[in-house]
């Protein structure tokens, strides 16, 4: 276990995960290691935990876009398979509009889990998902690749 300030707060964080500072919203973002809990010492000297699975993930969705390795994006990107078609096309407005999302609301966790679990269109040799099972913590916390 690591122990990080939130500087700005005067709070201390200790867990294995580094989190994020989202300066748009002011809001702290780190990944749900298998829903492990990180405790927070406020300015006060009160310390109490918080799951890291309530830790709200509100991203901008070109930023979001980047949490996708580039061989995942370019595959999706190219996909002719009509659910990650809508997805594409419905995160793409997304970013042009400057539009931000929640990458806990369950479009996106469905859409991110599908990715996960279907096979790549057009086939690729071996099959493979759009995105890996173990990359999808990562990517619903918002980890820029």
């Amino acid at each position: 276990m690591s122990t990080y300030t939130l500087s700005g707060l005067g709070q201390t964080y200790t867990s294995s995960v580094q989190p994020v500072f989202d300066a748009d919203f002011r809001a702290w973002r780190c990944a749900n290691v298998a829903g492990e809990p990180f405790n927070v010492t406020d300015r006060t000297g009160d310390t109490f935990t918080i799951a890291a699975s309530m830790v709200t993930t509100v991203i901008k969705a070109v930023l979001w876009y980047n949490c996708f390795q580039p061989a995942e994006a370019r595959a999706i990107k190219g996909s002719t398979d009509p659910e990650v078609q809508e997805f594409y096309f419905r995160l793409s407005q997304m970013i042009a509009a400057g539009e931000t999302l929640d990458t806990s609301t369950a479009s996106v966790q469905e859409g991110v889990a599908y990715l996960s679990t279907v096979n790549q269109q057009p086939a690729v040799s071996p099959p493979a998902p759009y995105v890996q099972p173990s990359r999808v913590p990562d990517i619903l916390a918002g980890l820029l690749q």
